[in-house]
C-alpha cells in the first residue's frame, strides 16, 4: 500500500512539472493609462485570466502565482518604467507584425514598457513566487525607438537574469549597440531583437531581470535614450491546472488510506 501511494504521488508531481511550461502569460502592454504613465509596481501580477495589457494564450497560461514587481534603481532624474504607445516603438512591434496579440494595438501606436535611461542606472523586474512553485522566463522582445539623434551615442544592453537568495547570474545576454541611423530606417545594423531565455527557476525562488545599458562613446546628461520592451512572456511550474490536479489525487490517496 505505502509503494502505492508513493509511486502515484511521484507521477503527480511529474505531471505537474511537465505540463507547466505548455502555455505562457505574454505582456503587451496595450490600454495603457496615458503615454508616459509609470507602469504600477505591481503591474501584471498574479495574472488568472486575459486582461487589458496581457493575454494567456488559450486560456492554460495564467500566471497566477507569479508576482511581479517593476522597481530596481533608476537614477535620481527618475528615468523609470513607462507604458508607451507610439509609432517611435514600430521596431519592437514589428517583431510580432500579425500576430493576434500585436493586432489589439490600434493602427499607428506600438505599446510597449517604455525605460528611458542615461549612463548605466539599471531597471530591473522581479518575479516572485510562493513556496513550491517555480517560475520560467521564456523571452521578450526589446528596441529602441525611432526619435534618437545622429548626435546621441549608440548604445545596447547588458541583460542578466540573477537568483535573489545569492545574487547569482543564471542567465546573460548583451544586445548590439544600437545607432541612430539604424533607428532611423537606415541599414547596416540591428535596432531590436527577441530575446529566447527559456529559464526555469528554482521552487520557491524569486529573480531579477536587469537591464543595465551599454553606450558605445562618451555620454553626458543632455543624451537621453529611449528603449522598448514589448511582449515579455514567463509561465509557473506546477501550472493551475496541475496544481488542481495535484490536489485532487492528494485528496483520493487520503480517502484510500482511509478505507484501507
Amino acid at each position: 500500500m505505502k509503494n502505492r501511494i508513493s509511486v502515484t504521488l511521484a507521477l503527480v508531481a511529474l505531471l505537474a512539472f511537465v505540463a507547466g511550461s505548455a502555455q505562457a502569460t505574454t505582456i503587451g502592454f496595450v490600454g495603457a493609462a496615458g503615454v508616459n504613465a509609470d507602469l504600477p509596481v505591481g503591474y501584471a501580477s498574479n495574472i488568472a485570466a486575459d486582461g487589458a495589457g496581457w493575454t494567456t494564450s488559450d486560456g492554460t497560461g495564467a500566471t497566477p502565482d507569479v508576482a511581479l514587481y517593476w522597481g530596481g534603481a533608476p537614477d535620481t532624474t527618475g528615468w523609470d518604467w513607462e507604458f508607451h504607445s507610439a509609432g517611435t516603438f514600430e521596431f519592437v512591434e514589428a517583431l510580432n507584425a500579425g500576430g493576434a496579440w500585436d493586432a489589439v494595438s490600434p493602427p499607428g501606436t506600438n505599446a510597449v514598457a517604455q525605460f528611458q535611461h542615461q549612463y548605466t542606472a539599471p531597471h530591473e523586474i522581479k518575479f516572485s513566487v510562493p513556496a513550491g512553485v517555480a517560475v520560467i522566463l521564456n523571452s521578450f522582445d526589446i528596441g529602441n525607438a525611432t526619435d534618437q539623434t545622429l548626435a546621441e551615442s549608440p548604445y545596447g544592453f547588458d541583460i542578466a537574469l540573477i537568483r535573489d537568495s545569492d545574487t547569482a547570474t543564471v542567465w546573460s545576454h548583451s544586445t548590439p549597440l544600437w545607432d541612430a541611423t539604424v533607428a532611423k530606417g537606415g541599414t547596416g545594423g540591428i535596432r531590436e531583437e527577441s530575446v529566447p531565455v527559456n529559464y526555469t527557476g528554482d521552487l520557491g525562488e524569486s529573480y531579477t531581470l536587469r537591464f543595465t545599458a551599454v553606450y558605445g562613446s562618451t555620454v553626458t546628461s543632455a543624451q537621453t535614450w529611449r528603449t522598448g520592451l514589448d511582449n515579455l512572456s514567463f509561465s509557473q511550474v506546477p501550472e493551475p491546472t496541475s496544481l488542481a490536479l495535484a490536489a485532487l489525487c492528494g485528496l483520493g490517496i487520503v480517502v484510500r488510506r482511509r478505507r484501507s
